[in-house]
């Protein structure tokens, strides 16, 4: 057993390829351990998501969950951190995966500053799925859901 952070074990993953030994879970793994755990929903959000859908390549150290849950702070050790924020029940209304990621990631973003690369990142996604649901694209905020729209045209 191995000590992932206070109050939080797991059993480590042995590497055996290049012979490391015990590998300790990713910061994902835990916060989904911990979310499964309590019974609770949680979307990443901020850079996270950014980094999840691929528009930068920038992984943070503090990574931010939205929750439906209660509102907490793990410290992992190493200065790595997950940070569980209480949220509207709005956010996980909807159902599919990428719009979910979609709104999270594009939330604080300014549309213009998205870089001609990052905009086709997002195109690919849309096209690798089916179009998002209306009821999805009903509960995005007016900005996330203008630039989808205008992606599928």
């Amino acid at each position: 057993m191995l000590r992932a952070a206070r109050g939080i074990y797991c059993y480590p993953k042995i590497e055996k390829v290049y012979g490391l030994g015990p590998v300790p879970p990713s910061l994902e793994d835990i916060a989904g351990a911990m979310a499964k755990r309590d019974g609770a929903k949680i979307a990443p959000t901020g850079l996270y998501a950014q980094y999840q859908l691929g528009l930068t390549q920038q992984i943070p150290m503090n990574v931010v969950y939205l929750t439906n849950g209660v509102s907490r702070t793990i410290n992992i050790g190493e200065g790595k951190s997950i940070k569980f924020k209480h949220s509207s029940p709005r956010y996980f209304a909807i159902r599919s995966q990428l719009a979910l990621l979609l709104t999270t990631a594009l939330k604080d973003w300014k549309v213009e500053n998205l870089t001609e690369e990052q905009i086709s990142i997002i195109k690919t996604k849309l096209n690798e799925n089916p179009r998002l649901q209306v009821a999805d694209l009903k509960l995005m905020t007016s900005k996330v859901r203008e630039l989808i729209i205008s992606l599928y045209e």
